[in-house]
């Protein structure tokens, strides 16, 4: 299992029902995913972007920044994290 699907599973763990998420891309350097779920709603959505990037961290043993981010129509939040250099 890859080590942000790792991630995504301890973020579950922690955060569901009202925070999801769903892998969309992964390589070496770059972990893209989709939130979704009621936290979307809320001010603290934010937040839940860097509980993500700290979990990471842990699986990887390395450092990670949060890149870009955009809401999609569909509501969802689509977050790209890079691999600090």
């Amino acid at each position: 299992m890859s080590t942000a699907k790792k991630a995504i599973e301890k973020f579950i763990e922690r955060f569901w029902p009202e925070a999801k998420v769903d892998l969309i891309k992964e390589n070496e350097n770059e972990v893209i995913v989709d939130f979704y779920g009621h936290m979307c709603f809320t001010c603290g959505i934010y937040d839940y972007f860097d509980d993500f990037k700290y979990i990471l961290e842990d699986e990887t043993m390395l450092n990670w920044r949060i890149e870009r981010y955009k809401k999609l129509r569909n509501g969802r939040f689509r977050v790209v994290f890079r691999k600090n250099n």
